[in-house]
């Protein structure tokens, strides 16, 4: 079976169903735009808390240790990612405790909110020496009445 010419729908149509060339290509990465993607409708939600009877309960734990059999166990899930002034998300006392890896990426994270801060001072300083700069100097090209 040839080949039909591109763009010609329903003999491309018919060549894949009767098994023609390409009709067996398995698929190389890219999901064509007219296909269904139920599965990237879901979503992605991250554990904002777990609590059981007693409480919250702290991520290191594990769940049979601490909740019996027919307990009930509930996660609030995070529906939104809420972001701080530099564009961080900023995540619950339960996310610090469960997802990160120690001291090292609090310092790292303290040292990037401390750069972006001084970087944003140093940059309003200099807006208003612009500023300033612009002021002065149309005070010596405007004349004086």
């Amino acid at each position: 079976i040839a080949a039909p010419p591109r763009g010609d729908v329903p003999a491309l149509r018919r060549n894949f169903e009767a098994g023609g060339p390409g009709a067996q290509a398995k698929p190389n990465g890219r999901t064509r735009t007219r296909e269904d993607h139920a599965d990237r409708r879901q979503g992605f939600f991250l554990p904002a808390d777990v609590s059981g009877a007693d409480g919250s309960l702290a991520p290191d734990l594990i769940i049979r240790d601490v909740v019996a059999d027919g307990g009930t166990l509930s996660v609030k899930l995070m529906t939104k990612v809420e972001v701080d002034d530099i564009g961080a998300p900023i995540q619950t006392p339960w996310q610090l405790q469960a997802f990160t890896n120690g001291s090292e990426a609090s310092r790292r994270r303290a040292a990037g909110i401390a750069s972006r801060a001084a970087i944003a001072r140093h940059e309003a300083d200099i807006r208003e020496e612009v500023q300033r700069r612009v002021e002065e100097d149309e005070r010596r090209v405007r004349p004086r009445p």
